[in-house]
């Protein structure tokens, strides 16, 4: 499964190809990057940044992958303290992940995809929090025959 939204493209493609999907189809994405991948797309070669291939004067017929640039990439069993360092030190706007052992490409994570995941994490414990913290504020008391919970009446 791909988990964030950038474009990958084969490193058999020409420069000009490249150009043309991106004119027909737009490559939509809110990376400024594109992965370049290898062997039929099971093996990440690299990534290159959009705005190279529209203001690059190279030859058009030269292959994409003998411009990709190393990228910083992290394994599907890391954690996400992992990603947001490599992020951070990096300054990518995305993270390949692969997989350990074949080093296969699997997917990519972005800063907004971790955010989206400690944001949903927060409010998981926050849910708990609050009902753990009700549990120990529940205070009941005998009030005309009644019990009564934090300012509510239960009969």
């Amino acid at each position: 499964n791909k988990i964030g939204p950038v474009p990958e493209i084969n490193e058999s493609h020409s420069i000009g190809e490249i150009r043309e999907i991106i004119r027909r189809k737009g490559l939509s994405s809110s990376s400024g990057s594109i992965l370049v991948l290898s062997d039929n797309g099971k093996k990440l070669k690299g990534i290159i940044a959009r705005s190279w291939i529209s203001e690059t004067t190279e030859n058009e017929n030269d292959l994409i992958g003998d411009y990709a640039q190393k990228v910083n990439s992290i394994y599907a069993d890391n954690s996400l303290h992992i990603a947001v360092d490599f992020l951070i030190k990096s300054g990518q706007d995305v993270l390949p992940i692969v997989e350990r052992a074949s080093r296969q490409f699997v997917g990519t994570i972005s800063a907004r995809d971790i955010l989206k995941i400690y944001e949903q994490q927060f409010k998981d414990e926050n849910f708990k929090q609050r009902h753990i913290s009700f549990r120990k504020k529940t205070i009941y008391k005998s009030k005309n025959g009644r019990k009564t919970v934090l300012g509510q009446t239960w009969f």
